[in-house]
């Protein structure tokens, strides 16, 4: 799953830019408490305009975002 992933991209020497997808609140969540260290950007993928805009507004500031699929 998402942690899994997070903890391997943490532990491994960064050399090019890590853009995560995420589908779902949950693993944007994850992705926010758990990789804001590494992480470059988010893809929000699938998700509908509501979803697009609460998710915008949580990584505002914080990490670049970038929505795909069913736009």
């Amino acid at each position: 799953g998402i942690d899994k992933a997070l903890e391997k991209l943490q532990q491994s020497p960064k050399k090019l830019p890590i853009v995560v997808e995420v589908r779902h609140q949950m693993e944007l969540d994850a992705v926010l408490e758990k990789g804001l260290s590494f992480v470059d950007r988010v893809l929000l993928d699938n998700m509908s305009i509501d979803e697009l805009t609460e998710s915008v507004k949580k990584c505002q500031g914080l990490l670049e975002t970038e929505a795909s699929g069913n736009i």
